[in-house]
C-alpha cells in the first residue's frame, strides 16, 4: 500500500487554497463597481479567503528554511482550517471510538500533514490572475466562496467551503473544478482502513505525522 499516496489528498484543502491569492486591489475594485461606495467593506468571508491565501503564499515565496516554513504553515492551519471537523469527517465512526488522547493525536497529525504537503507541493506559478465570483450563504453558518483563477495559463474554479465558528471562519473543504477534496480524502481513507484495519492505519498515521 502506498501510504504517502493515501494522505496526499488530505491536504488538498489547504494546498489549493494557497494558490488562490486574491489581491486587495481587486477586492477594493469590486467594491467600487456597480455604483457601490468605496467605503463599503469586503464581506468577512471574502476577506478571510483573501487573507488566508495571501498569508500562505507569502510563506511559500519567502524561501524560509524548511523547518521554519513548516512551523508557519502549522500556525496557519491551526488558525484557519477546521482541523477537528475534518478529522471527524475523515475517520467517520472510527473517530468516535478513539480515546481523548488519540483524538488529539489524530488532529495533530492532520495538521502536520497539511503543513508538510504545503511545504513540499504548494502549486505556484509565474503568472497568477484570480477573481472572487460568488459568495453563497447556506444554513448553519455555512458559506461557499467561489474563486476563478489562472495559473500559468491553466484555469481553475475553486469553491471554499467555510463554516463560521466561535473564533471566526474556518475552511472545511475545497471543491476544485467540481471535485470535493474532502470526499476524495474520505474515500481513500475508507479504502485503506478496509485493507489493513483501523489499528494498523492509526499506527502508521501516528508514526508518519505525529510531532
Amino acid at each position: 500500500m502506498n501510504f504517502v499516496r493515501l494522505f496526499a489528498t488530505v491536504s488538498m484543502c489547504v494546498l489549493f487554497c494557497g494558490t488562490v491569492s486574491v489581491q486587495e486591489a481587486e477586492a477594493k475594485g469590486s467594491q467600487q463597481s456597480a455604483g457601490q461606495s468605496s467605503s463599503k467593506t469586503v464581506s468577512p468571508y471574502k476577506k478571510f479567503v483573501l487573507d488566508f491565501s495571501n498569508e500562505v503564499l507569502n510563506v511559500r515565496n519567502s524561501k524560509l528554511p524548511p523547518a521554519e516554513a513548516k512551523a508557519r504553515f502549522v500556525d496557519i492551519a491551526n488558525r484557519c482550517v477546521a482541523i477537528e471537523s475534518i478529522s471527524k469527517f475523515l475517520l467517520a465512526a472510527n473517530y468516535r471510538k478513539l480515546s481523548d488522547e488519540n483524538k488529539k493525536k489524530v488532529q495533530i497529525c492532520v495538521r502536520n500533514l497539511m503543513a508538510t504537503r504545503l511545504l513540499a507541493e504548494l502549486p505556484h506559478g509565474e503568472s497568477i490572475t484570480k477573481t472572487i465570483t460568488e459568495e453563497k450563504e447556506l444554513p448553519n453558518k455555512h458559506w461557499m466562496i467561489t474563486v476563478k483563477y489562472f495559473v500559468d495559463g491553466k484555469k481553475y474554479e475553486v469553491v471554499f467551503s467555510i463554516f463560521d465558528r466561535k473564533h471566526g471562519p474556518q475552511i472545511f473543504d475545497v471543491i476544485i473544478n467540481g471535485v470535493s477534496a474532502s470526499k476524495i480524502q474520505r474515500a481513500d481513507i475508507d479504502g485503506n482502513i478496509a485493507e489493513i484495519g483501523f489499528n494498523k492505519f492509526l499506527e502508521r498515521f501516528f508514526k508518519t505525522y505525529a510531532d
